[in-house]
């Protein structure tokens, strides 16, 4: 970690009314588990890394305040981790971008939870994630959960919290199966990202134990060929008896740890000689020596433990271990886990490039009133959304979604995001896409699959088709755009034919 990057400045933003929270229920259990979280777990979003693979969507702007369906992404994450239960959370971003986040934070977002408090903290330079914990040292009292700042995920949190303590694990990581058969969310041959490579051990104490714990023993980083050979510990092998190597699984940027990984942390690259710059890298550390007795010494108490009542799955856990040890997973202290989740309703995307942030946005659309991650129930300036109750009675009622709205509304496709400000020349069209603030649209210009952000001038007689097109940017009229990426204030000329990055006809 560079000497020069530090903590500058903090934001803090509680939520009006009672520090008490309510109780929230299992999606799957119907236990009341609100207080036990917020009280065990705290999180971290984490977005103060690169993230140049969305060039050129990034270039001056933060990740955090990307527009998915004309919402942050800050947003989503936010409510993800609060509608799962977590009160106490931390953004991390650069110093440079402190006052969009702030500005979002004072004039849109509202904590949906009395008693949840967000705390901005703003670093003088990007940084990557392991500095970041070793920087947030005095801010974690707690078993934590860190979030990456480039998914977008609705897997139940519920769900891995209960795996890890049930497991007694001590770290858990979200692995999220992949539909190899559904080309677009994969990786296709030829693109820039890569893929991971994870050995999974299934273990259990003894052979007539029935409860299963996925062990991650290895994970093989940036795989860019089949052909790549691996290397794994034969003393490793030995101790795992058998192993399954997984290369059908994404990792879901979900991690759960407890707090004496934090001192690990601290201490890997004095003690080991081991880089410990990212999560990543200790992640892998802990799997290749998460056997070996030299990692117990790290294992410390948290600074404020949590009450749990007898409600909690761990509580019960240990009740049922006592009564019969054959359910007890290892004896061993260090156990790196991996929660597999097959449900594909689950839904989840990680942002390699511009594609998948680009595939999130028709996502959010699509999937607005089927999805509680895309079930926005805060503070719209959505064109749609003060027309929202006309709309479901005409659902309802089997009619044309159109009955009863005003007549311009039909230029614009109902699963379209457009923002109320925007002005709509005659005859132009807007199907499936995602457009911003203050945003001019010519007359018969036609608008498909693309993301308009905020004010930008586009022609007469235009045609932008899975375009992604930045803020004050101006289209002359009569152009053509077709699968491009159009900067930051960029002015296109008239007549234009772009098909691509930038490559005019």
């Amino acid at each position: 970690m560079e000497a020069s990057t530090a903590i500058v400045e903090t934001k803090k933003f509680p939520a009006p009314g009672s520090k008490n929270p309510s109780p929230v229920q299992h999606a799957h259990s119907g236990l009341s588990c609100w207080n036990e979280v917020s009280q065990q777990f705290q999180a971290i979003i984490m977005h103060a890394g690169r993230s140049t693979h969305l060039q050129p969507a990034t270039d001056g702007y933060p990740l955090a305040m990307l527009p998915i369906g004309n919402r942050p992404l800050l947003s989503y994450q936010l409510d993800y981790l609060e509608r799962n239960g977590i009160a106490k959370i931390t953004v991390v971003i650069e110093k440079r971008f402190l006052a969009k986040v702030e500005k979002y934070m004072n004039s849109y977002f509202k904590p949906s939870r009395d008693g949840t408090e967000i705390e901005v903290v703003a670093l003088s330079d990007e940084e990557e994630s392991g500095n970041v914990l070793k920087l947030l040292k005095d801010r974690i009292t707690k078993d934590f959960i860190v979030l990456s700042g480039d998914v977008l995920v609705d897997v139940p949190l519920d769900q891995i919290i209960d795996h890890h303590n049930l497991n007694e694990n001590s770290v858990t990581v979200l692995l999220k199966e992949l539909d190899l058969s559904s080309k677009s969310k994969m990786p296709q041959k030829g693109e820039p990202e890569s893929y991971d490579l994870f050995g999974l051990a299934d273990w259990t104490a003894s052979p007539q134990s029935e409860n299963h714990t996925h062990r991650i023993v290895f994970k093989s980083n940036s795989v860019e060929s089949q052909n790549m050979p691996l290397f794994v510990k034969a003393s490793l092998l030995k101790k795992c008896h058998k192993m399954r190597v997984r290369s059908d699984l994404a990792d879901g940027g979900v991690y759960v740890f407890r707090y004496w990984v934090l001192r690990l942390f601290e201490e890997l690259e004095k003690d080991y000689d081991v880089d410990n710059s990212s999560i990543d890298d200790l992640i892998t550390f802990m799997a290749r020596n998460q056997f070996k007795k030299k990692l117990a010494k790290y294992i410390v108490k948290p600074k404020s433990e949590p009450k749990l009542g007898l409600s909690s799955h761990s509580y019960q856990a240990k009740i049922q271990a006592i009564m019969n040890p054959s359910l007890q997973t290892t004896k061993d202290l260090v156990k790196v886990a991996a929660f597999i989740d097959t449900e594909p309703l689950h839904y989840f995307v990680k942002f390699h490039n511009l594609k998948y942030y680009m595939l999130a946005n028709q996502d959010a659309m699509r999937l607005s009133t089927q999805r509680p991650l895309f079930s926005y129930k805060g503070p719209s300036a959505d064109l749609y959304s003060q027309y929202k109750s006309q709309i479901d009675e005409n659902k309802r009622e089997k009619r044309s979604v159109y009955e009863g709205l005003p007549a311009f509304l039909k230029q614009v496709s109902i699963d379209s995001s457009v923002q109320r400000d925007v002005e709509m020349g005659e005859k132009s069209q807007i199907s499936k896409s995602s457009v911003g603030r203050g945003v001019k649209v010519g007359a018969r210009s036609k608008i498909v699959n693309s993301i308009i952000m905020n004010h930008v001038t586009i022609g007469s007689d235009v045609t932008i088709q899975n375009c992604l097109i930045l803020s004050k940017s101006q289209i002359g009229q009569k152009s053509k755009l077709k699968d491009a990426k159009v900067p930051f204030g960029q002015v296109i000329e008239e007549k234009s034919n772009i098909t691509g990055d930038g490559g005019q006809d």
